[in-house]
């Protein structure tokens, strides 16, 4: 079959050239060239999911979210059964603070591929972020049946129960964290903090100094701060 004078296999052919193309401007890091290619790829074949693949991460990391999620949408579709993109609509959903549509497209990927810790995790990280944290909970649970020696998830459970107002379930997550990482500062500040809810104010102050020798100042990616004056008020929102 021809188009425009051109075959669709010489139109195949001239596409996959584009591809490479642009392939090889996105590995230098020359974004722009890469899209021009792509657009070129994309008047021959529309639908070429790698094209439309490569375009959106590539539009996701020059921050043009919108743009980047219609092409997510093209691909998904011609092909609804993709759970990695599904999964990359959920996390450009999420740097945009859009958590609901987020989790409505990660919850697609789970129900496709309910084994993908990556998934759960990303999925519980949104949950969070709408305050929905006994569904973040049940998410983080999942995950730790892929990888239950992973100090971090415990933390995050910590942080999730603790938001949610239940302060002896919160410390017992963030002791098996330190049981699993001894020296993870951000636990030991998450203990602190769940200490001084239960209102065993000296033994959370321990925690504190604890954490600042384990690491001079408070975490950059600790999800609250024990430190700062008044901590006993509680936890940040994730």
């Amino acid at each position: 079959m021809e188009q425009d004078g051109i075959s669709e296999a010489s139109r195949g052919l001239q596409a996959a050239a584009q591809l490479k193309r642009a392939i090889a401007f996105k590995d230098a890091q020359k974004f722009e060239s890469a899209l021009l290619c792509l657009d070129e790829a994309l008047k021959l074949q529309e639908n070429n999911q790698d094209a439309l693949l490569i375009k959106a991460l590539i539009l996701g990391r020059l921050g043009k979210s919108n743009e980047s999620l219609r092409c997510y949408e093209k691909i998904l579709q011609q092909n609804p059964s993709s759970v990695n993109v599904w999964h990359l609509k959920a996390a450009t959903y999420a740097t945009i603070n859009q958590h609901q549509q987020a989790v409505n497209c990660d919850k697609k990927a789970a129900q496709l591929d309910p084994s993908s810790t990556g998934i759960q995790l990303s999925l519980a990280s949104s949950l969070a972020k709408l305050h929905q944290y006994d569904q973040a909970i049940v998410c983080y649970n999942l995950a730790l049946k892929n990888k239950p020696e992973d100090f971090k998830i415990y933390y995050l459970i910590g942080v999730a129960y603790g938001n949610n107002g239940d302060y002896q379930e919160a410390l017992q997550n963030f002791e098996i964290a330190l049981q699993l990482k001894p020296d993870y500062a951000n636990a030991m500040l998450g203990k602190g903090v769940a200490l001084a809810k239960l209102g065993l104010v000296d033994e959370a102050k321990e925690c504190a100094q604890k954490a600042l020798e384990m690491q001079p100042f408070p975490p950059k990616d600790a999800q609250f701060n024990p430190l700062k004056p008044g901590f006993k008020k509680g936890y940040g929102a994730q």
